[in-house]
């Protein structure tokens, strides 16, 4: 679920708690007389309300997540299997990431709201550098902040998030987009986006720590196949 996803999903609740919370409170009025207390009646309910509001949401959030993973382990059989690789799943983007010491080389998809699973494999040779984008700042990797927009002939998977090199992660007290980029030896195809995250997390949150911190050891792992990929040549 990107951040307009969940920004709509927020309004809807709201949108569904606000009128409850009027009607609990015209009525409590009706019936005391008191608005004082009724005002206390009301917050009492609405904190039941939001509670139950809240869980639900939550609740049809990982539901979400546990199909997308059984759909894409279902996917993932149909294709060549890789022994060695190294998997990574990204509910929140519908995306993949396997990476292959073995076949020197790296697979990258998405599965789609229908189920399919589109993805790619790319040699190791065919990568130039490999670099992380937080809130489209580069902090990981090899890439000058501003070179690379998304859409100027490269390949996205998964939501666009951010254009790549324009926000300054500084700036900014939440997690909106995580995103490895491959930087491709092509000039008709710059380079390979891969969206971990779109949203708005607080960066203190600790999903949006661990997805930050696995995202550095991905880009790692990616260095070190294009390295060994250089001494074997």
């Amino acid at each position: 679920m990107n951040r307009k996803q969940k920004e709509a999903a927020n309004a809807e609740q709201w949108g569904c708690t606000i009128p409850i919370l009027i009607f609990i409170f015209i009525i409590a009025v009706v019936e005391t007389g008191n608005p004082l207390g009724s005002t206390i009646f009301a917050l009492i309910v609405s904190g039941g309300v939001a509670a139950v509001v809240w869980s639900t949401f939550h609740s049809k959030q990982k539901q979400e997540k546990d199909t997308f993973l059984k759909q894409i382990s279902k996917e993932l059989e149909t294709i060549p299997k890789w022994e060695d690789a190294v998997l990574r799943s990204y509910p929140d983007t519908r995306n993949f990431l396997q990476i292959s010491g073995a076949h020197s080389a790296v697979r990258v998809g998405h599965l789609l709201l229908s189920g399919k699973l589109q993805y790619r494999e790319i040699k190791s040779e065919d990568i130039s550098s490999i670099a992380l984008q937080e809130n489209g700042k580069t902090v990981a990797g090899k890439l000058a902040d501003g070179a690379i927009l998304a859409g100027a002939g490269g390949v996205l998977f998964g939501p666009a998030g951010a254009v790549l090199g324009a926000l300054s992660s500084t700036k900014l007290r939440n997690l909106r987009s995580l995103n490895i980029v491959l930087v491709m030896n092509s000039i008709k195809e710059p380079f390979v986006s891969i969206a971990v995250y779109n949203g708005d997390l607080p960066r203190h949150d600790a999903k949006a720590q661990l997805l930050i911190e696995d995202a550095h050891k991905i880009v790692a792992s990616l260095d070190a196949l294009k390295r060994i990929t250089e001494k074997r040549s």
